[in-house]
């Protein structure tokens, strides 16, 4: 079962960010509370894949720097108890390999129409936007119509604080621990943006690579 708070729980936020030169890759985590209030902020120094090891690891190289190298580690440093951890692409769902805590991806919707919810929130007309590669946000953002689909594994969340609606999503094996953080998932959709944190996370390590050498 999902460990809960007593309250709302305390939602962490993983993404992999590039230094200004590019060369680099900085993991960074943030944990933020019912209210969206910020309680942890940590974040790898730039890892930099030698030659060597590009060439070792071939394709896998990326997962490696992502989830081995920057996300277990971070997750594990965590001072903080969160409920479940939020990434922003689909093929981060992977880093559930990594740690217990539950994994989900979030990302925004353009249309407003959901199309025909069922009382679970599961809607079934949901497409990709044509253009994924330059989003409204900084999560990938997918397009609503009468004639789409519905990815396998996602529900929609409407917000009655009128935050756009948003896709949530996890590894087919771990739907049980997304139907038992639903209530709370859409408890603190009324209170907080639940994709604006990636957002400050990419504040956060930008400023960090233009103030810290060790970043540069």
């Amino acid at each position: 079962m999902t460990n809960r708070n007593s309250d709302s729980p305390n939602i962490v936020y993983f993404a992999m960010r590039r230094t200004l030169d590019g060369e680099g890759h900085i993991g960074a985590v943030l944990v933020v509370d019912g209210k969206g209030i910020p309680l942890e902020f940590r974040c790898t120094v730039p890892v930099r894949p030698s030659a060597a090891q590009t060439a070792l690891y071939g394709a896998a190289i990326q997962n490696f720097v992502a989830f081995e190298l920057c996300g277990q580690q971070l997750l594990g440093s965590l001072a903080t108890d969160p409920s479940a951890c939020v990434v922003e692409s689909e093929p981060e769902l992977g880093l559930q390999e990594y740690i217990s805590l539950p994994v989900f991806h979030a990302k925004g919707v353009v249309s407003s129409d959901m199309g025909d919810s069922g009382n679970d929130g599961r809607t079934r007309n949901t497409r990709r936007s044509g253009n994924n590669s330059s989003p409204r946000r900084s999560s990938e953002t997918w397009l609503t119509g009468p004639d789409g689909e519905t990815p396998e594994g996602y529900i929609s969340l409407n917000s009655a604080a009128g935050f756009p609606p948003i896709l949530i999503g996890c590894l087919p094996d771990y739907s049980w621990a997304l139907d038992d953080l639903l209530p709370d998932l859409r408890s603190l959709f009324g209170s907080i943006n639940l994709i604006e944190p990636f957002e400050r996370i990419t504040v956060g390590c930008r400023l960090l690579c233009q103030q810290d050498e060790r970043f540069k």
